[in-house]
């Protein structure tokens, strides 16, 4: 068993680690740095992202000698130092990198360069070398790390098999991303993605149903994975649950981005055929680019006494909503995991999910529903049935399983687990 006092866990997501503008970005990973380093391990995260590309500031060179204005972007840059920043994306990348500490984890922050147009088949290599980069620096600073845990294969994999080659550390690469299901992956970039899953000491997937998809389509065997689900956020943990006593007026919840794969047309259609003459009330808490047409929907459907739009809500504002509803429902037409989910069954709520993938590991006969997905009518009967039944869920059962299953005590554990086994294998 690996010593966690003595253990120093690099962390990569794909994705930037709570930047100032978003702290929804990089969430997952901040929670698991959280409960390892609560657990003894030395964790640090290298934060990466593109800034710029090498067409572009040329041509906002080209267009402020012709006096045309500068683009909001580069406002605080002069004519004269565009040259130099040119020089220094290309050359001197360590310049832009800033250290940070975030909720007590050593942050290094890069910021790379496209040498070339943004291109989804051709990000990855500004992005690994902006990481490499980043990597020498946080070495510098934290010494070198036992073992790298990087989060989604692209780009993060591919960094962290480049770095494991370079430098002989293990690493570890839990997969969450829906892309390879829903056939978003350049083919041309599938080869780098393969050789970071071959190379891995430890394959980990949010869902056995990811698992599945991952074998389907990059033809890894889905014996090679460990099951490793995201964690419960200890603000939706740690406060004590609270039951509704209201003796009228069924909440139904459905919290998510507003886009179709989110399904909340869907939700809407289901809840007029089975809620119209009911007393029930449905909130959706979410934006993107469906809410005028999902407004349209309500209204055109004569459901704006019952169904109520919230746009985006901070941390504490969706659990206090959580708190406020009787059942929480996700819809999707797929999903990798479904956070949403566990954390309204950390809060001692049943909800209703569509089987799409993720659901099936979280959602038991004990704390709710499964539906097929893009199953109207079914979803409208489940929606029945939970206006009936949601009092007979019982609600300290259903928190203590989401504990059980998705608290930080099992997270530390699988993770523990993980990086033993990586620990002790050739690489």
């Amino acid at each position: 068993m690996i010593d966690t006092e003595s253990c120093h866990i690099l962390v990569i997501p794909s994705e930037e680690f709570q930047p100032p503008e978003s702290h929804q970005a990089g969430i997952f990973q901040l929670h698991q740095c959280l409960a390892l380093k609560n657990a003894g391990y030395q964790v640090g995260v290298i934060s990466i992202k593109q800034e710029f590309s090498l067409p572009m500031l040329l041509k906002e060179i080209f267009f402020r000698l012709i006096g045309k204005p500068a683009r909001e972007k580069l406002a605080k840059y002069r004519l004269f130092d565009l040259p130099w920043l040119i020089y220094q994306k290309l050359f001197c990348l360590e310049r832009f990198i800033s250290k940070e500490i975030v909720e007590g984890i050593p942050t290094l922050r890069i910021a790379g360069f496209y040498r070339g147009r943004p291109n989804e088949r051709t990000d990855y290599k500004g992005w690994v070398r902006a990481g490499q980069k980043a990597y020498q620096a946080y070495v510098d600073l934290h010494g070198k790390p036992d073992l790298i845990h990087a989060h989604n294969s692209n780009p993060a994999g591919i960094l962290a098999q480049r770095l494991s080659g370079k430098y002989n550390i293990p690493f570890v690469l839990t997969e969450h991303s829906s892309f390879f299901h829903r056939r978003l992956i350049p083919p041309s970039i599938m080869p780098q993605l393969r050789k970071a899953f071959e190379r891995a000491s430890v394959i980990g997937a949010v869902s056995p149903r990811l698992a599945n998809d991952l074998e389907l389509h990059v033809g890894v065997d889905t014996s090679a994975f460990q099951w490793m689900p995201n964690v419960i956020d200890p603000h939706f943990a740690s406060a004590g649950i609270k039951t509704n006593n209201r003796s009228s007026s069924v909440v139904f919840l459905s919290i998510g981005d507003l886009i179709p794969l989110k399904a909340h047309a869907e939700l809407i259609e289901a809840f007029n055929l089975s809620m119209r003459e009911k007393d029930a009330q449905l909130i959706i808490a979410g934006s993107g680019p469906m809410n005028e047409s999902l407004q349209r929907q309500i209204a055109d459907l004569g459901l704006g006494e019952q169904i109520r739009m919230v746009g985006r809500l901070g941390r504490e504002a969706v659990r206090n909503t959580i708190d406020a509803s009787d059942c929480v429902v996700l819809p999707s037409h797929y999903e990798t995991f479904g956070v949403v989910l566990i954390e309204s069954l950390a809060r001692g709520k049943p909800v209703i999910a569509s089987d799409c993938g993720g659901p099936s590991c979280i959602v038991t006969p004990e704390n709710g529903i499964l539906f097929p997905p893009k199953n109207i009518p079914v979803l409208a009967k489940a929606l029945e049935q939970m206006f009936v039944s949601h009092k007979s869920y019982d609600s300290d059962a259903i928190h203590r399983d989401a504990m059980e299953r998705f608290g930080h005590n099992r997270l530390v554990g699988d993770l523990t687990s993980a990086y033993s086994k990586a620990s002790l294998l050739p690489h």
